[in-house]
């Protein structure tokens, strides 16, 4: 994760060179019930003095005036798990054991969403094959007004295939797929950091994809029928005809629609 992100109830980071998730010291304050959370820094220098956590991770901030602006530069601190653990004890807040409890109940999250990732993508990307089928592109660019049959992809799709990775990847894996192929092409595709269960099940997705595509009128209804499948949103359209006939895989749609909906009704009264 590039910036912030909560396990827990608490807000972790782990940009750092050695990728250790890590606690700011004024987070840390406020949970241990600091009045004054900056005055952990004085805490955090005195037990320096006695020779301990002499390694903690340092950063620049820059502090806010009263009015909102900023003020001079300052340093904070910012705590792996062990650290974390050992200036709660030394901190002797009557809340001490409760906040031991949490922070360890975060980094054990945080433990836990990383060990999800690699069941999904692969430590080395595997060779490039064709998983965005020409038909499927073709769907996705008549959504935008544009002819396609072959070749190379329009670079405006580049932005609606980021969305569809958000839609099918959890959010920890996309940013950790963010992370290791920032910028995907030809060659360095984001499917080949898949695992190979992990790319049935995308092609999988992807012939839905295709056929929401197809039975879809506006990239805006595209869009509104997939957050309904994946996030189990109610979908309202316009009751307005397309005056075409459906193709095949227009009809195949409307079945996998109607399935899903006996699926939902199924336990009503």
């Amino acid at each position: 994760m590039n910036d912030s992100t909560m396990f827990g109830g608490l807000r972790l980071r782990d940009d750092f060179e050695d990728g250790e998730p890590r606690i700011r010291d004024l987070e840390l304050a406020k949970r241990l019930g600091y009045e004054r959370p900056r005055d952990i820094r004085r805490l955090i220098d005195s037990i320096q003095g006695d020779g301990f956590l002499n390694n903690i991770h340092e950063r620049a901030a820059t502090a806010r005036t009263p009015n909102g602006g900023h003020g001079q530069t300052i340093r904070e601190y910012w705590l792996d798990e062990i650290e974390a653990v050992f200036l709660i004890g030394q901190s002797r807040t009557p809340i001490a054991r409760a906040v031991h409890l949490e922070v360890a109940t975060a980094f054990v999250a945080y433990r836990k969403g990383k060990a999800h990732v690699p069941r999904l993508l692969a430590e080395v990307p595997c060779d490039w094959s064709m998983m965005w089928r020409p038909s499927m592109v073709a769907a996705l660019c008549r959504l935008h007004g544009y002819p396609y049959e072959n070749g190379v992809h329009p670079h405006f799709l580049a932005s609606t295939y980021d969305k569809i990775y958000r839609l099918i990847a959890e959010s920890e894996e996309h940013k950790h797929l963010k992370k290791i192929n920032p910028h995907p092409r030809f060659g360095s595709n984001h499917h080949q950091w898949f695992t190979d269960p992990a790319r049935k099940a995308l092609a999988e997705h992807l012939a839905v994809i295709e056929d929401t595509a197809l039975l879809s009128c506006s990239k805006r209804e595209f869009w509104d029928r997939l957050e309904a499948y994946y996030y189990k949103r109610p979908l309202q359209l316009p009751l307005v005809g397309t005056g075409r006939k459906l193709s095949a895989g227009e009809r195949r749609a409307n079945r996998r629609e109607n399935d899903r909906g006996k699926v939902r009704g199924s336990g009503r009264p």
